[in-house]
Formats: C-alpha cells, sequence, structure tokens
C-alpha cells in the first residue's frame, strides 16, 4: 500500500529524523466545524505507519482516567515555523519546540468560548511561548508517573492570540473509539 504521509520521529533536530509512511489514516466519523474558522469537534485520528517504531523510543501512553487535572502544569511540541517575518506554511523551525501551559476549567473555557461545543476538548492558556498556527495535531502532554497524551491540538481564536485558550481533542474522551481502530487494524494484520 502507499503510503498516504509521512511521520518524522527520532530528534528534535529537524534534518536528523527518521521517517516511516502512514499507510492509513482514520479520522473519527463524527469531525466536524462549527461557527466561523476552525473550530472543531470530535478532531483526532489514528495513523497506521509502515513499520514500527524503534524499541529505543519511548512511548507515550493514552489517559484512560486521570480524574480531575485542571491547573496542572502540560507541555506540547510542535515544528510551528518561529520567524514571524517568514510566510508560515513554508518553513518550520530546525529544532523542535516546546511550550509549557497550564490546564484551565472547562466553565473558564467557556467563558473565552460560549458557543463552542467543549465536552470533548481540553484547553489550556500559555505559560511560556505558545503553539503556532503551524502545530495544529500537536500532542498535549502531562506527566505523573507516566508520560500521557491527553490532547491534540485543534484550534483557538485568531483574533485573541495568543492570549485566549487553546483548544485540544481530548484523548480520554475518544479513548474507547481509539482503542477500537487499534484493535480493527490488529485483527487485520493477523488474518
Amino acid at each position: 500500500m502507499q503510503p498516504v504521509y509521512t511521520v518524522y520521529y527520532g530528534s528534535a533536530v529537524w534534518n536528523e529524523q527518521k521517517s516511516t509512511g502512514v499507510v492509513r489514516a482514520v479520522r473519527h466519523p463524527k469531525c466536524r466545524s462549527f461557527g466561523r474558522g476552525r473550530r472543531l469537534v470530535n478532531d483526532v485520528a489514528v495513523m497506521e505507519i509502515e513499520e514500527d517504531f524503534p524499541a529505543r523510543l519511548d512511548a507515550v501512553s493514552l489517559p484512560k482516567d486521570l480524574g480531575n487535572i485542571t491547573g496542572h502544569v502540560v507541555e506540547t511540541a510542535g515544528w510551528g515555523n518561529t520567524d514571524e517575518e517568514q510566510e508560515a506554511r513554508l518553513n518550520h523551525s530546525d529544532h523542535l519546540q516546546r511550550v509549557t501551559l497550564r490546564l484551565r476549567s472547562a466553565e473558564r473555557c467557556k467563558e473565552a468560548y460560549p458557543t463552542a461545543d467543549l465536552r470533548d476538548q481540553v484547553c489550556a492558556t500559555a505559560k511560556d511561548g505558545q503553539p503556532h498556527l503551524d502545530d495544529f495535531g500537536a500532542p498535549l502532554l502531562l506527566t505523573t508517573d507516566d508520560w500521557y497524551v491527553i490532547g491534540v491540538f485543534s484550534w483557538f481564536r485568531l483574533k485573541d492570540f495568543p492570549t485566549s485558550p487553546f483548544v485540544f481533542a481530548s484523548t480520554a474522551h475518544h479513548i474507547q473509539w481509539i482503542q477500537s481502530i487499534i484493535d480493527k487494524s490488529s485483527r487485520a494484520k493477523n488474518v
């Protein structure tokens, strides 16, 4: 099967990464946009890659139930353009950029986005720096006893950038759907 996309991994330096093809990408069947701009619900997908990542790479976990994590400090990372003078879609950072955020309550997020459907999402505000416009799809990471991907960068209000909360699709909310896609893929490989 011909790769649909390419996944880069293994280094925080752009030109030192390894790559593998994505042979299948499954977007959530109820992913849809609402309102003006790029506001989405159910904004998650699962990708099947051509070859497994090397064992030397540490995996992150998907959360089942982390309880109330409002106020926790979290991180996201991306290759978004850091030079505001450059055309954003044509450039990227040479080094993976990490940003520290703080998780906000659903109520605080609803104050910023009163018409948004936030049931399947997590909000965070910048503690230092901010995700870049090119970083949609970046992971939202929480560390407790392990590293967890608790969200996927989905949207924010551009006119209030960077002070408005950043909205991430909640992986905990979508864990059953994610696991069902992984299970189907595993069964298909064993046939």
